[in-house]
């Protein structure tokens, strides 16, 4: 099995890469992306899930499965984006920022799309900076994909 990872800010691929990543994914490849935001081949992706994203400003980041529950993450920003759902039993939410979907699974053909809007929990200023605090988090947010 395949697993496909984009992790970007703003930046976004196009539309026909986006179709050929639904293939893959349709055929049983798993597909994370984690962006700030979703454009062009990003917002084809979301249009396929039936997903809109919305401006908040937030900053508590928490896992909505009972077993993590405690497991709560203060971002040094407020993120502005968040997922509207137009139909929430076909996805799965994984975690919220404060009340709001930051972090989703949808089952896809034979594979699974993962989206979350909170790229810098991947990147190096969180595992340096606050490696004591952040590690079990990391170790939940990487387990679930």
């Amino acid at each position: 099995e395949k697993t496909f990872l984009v992790i970007e800010d703003a930046a976004n691929f196009d539309v026909i890469s986006a179709e050929k990543l639904l293939e893959q994914v349709n055929k049983g490849a798993d597909l994370v992306i984690s962006a700030e935001n979703f454009y062009s081949g990003f917002a084809t992706i979301l249009d396929t899930l039936l997903l809109k994203t919305d401006k908040v400003s937030q900053n508590k980041l928490y896992f909505v499965n009972n077993s993590f529950s405690k497991d709560n993450f203060i971002t040094k920003d407020n993120y502005n984006n968040v997922f509207l759902v137009k139909n929430p039993n076909n996805h799965t939410a994984i975690a919220k920022l404060d009340y709001e979907l930051a972090f989703i699974a949808t089952k896809f053909g034979k594979g699974t799309i993962y989206l979350n809007t909170t790229p810098i929990l991947l990147t190096n200023y969180y595992f340096c900076k606050y490696s004591a605090v952040f590690n079990l988090f990391d170790r939940r947010y990487t387990t679930l994909i």
